[in-house]
């Protein structure tokens, strides 16, 4: 993706109606309160990533544990880096404790 191509997303993205998925926000509230860690990934840089959440009014530490986007990582998916990455900031040595879920087939192939 070209600079110009980033500033074309990121301005569409600034005018986006964002909207969690339903029901999202409560499980992440659920598994918090089971003591397990949630974390998002996505292909998104930081920028973008960061400016979704502010407008869906979460934050890590709040809602979220952890935010691993893209530009954070050598490679992206279908490769794992983003979670694994995940796994180290949230201290998750054994990758059995991990479960993916995701929308895409390349979200599948990462986990």
């Amino acid at each position: 993706m070209t600079r110009s191509d980033r500033g074309l997303l990121a301005e569409a993205y600034a005018n986006l109606d964002v909207r969690p998925q339903p029901n999202a926000a409560a499980i992440f509230e659920a598994l918090k309160k089971r003591g397990i860690a949630v974390a998002l990934n996505t292909g998104y840089n930081q920028t973008i990533a960061e400016s979704l959440l502010r407008r869906l009014g979460w934050s890590v530490g709040r809602e979220i544990d952890a935010l691993v986007t893209a530009s954070q990582v050598r490679n992206c998916r279908p490769l794992p880096d983003m979670i694994r990455l995940a796994q180290v900031r949230l201290e998750i040595s054994d990758p059995r404790a991990v479960v993916k879920v995701g929308d895409t087939t390349f979200d599948i192939d990462e986990g």
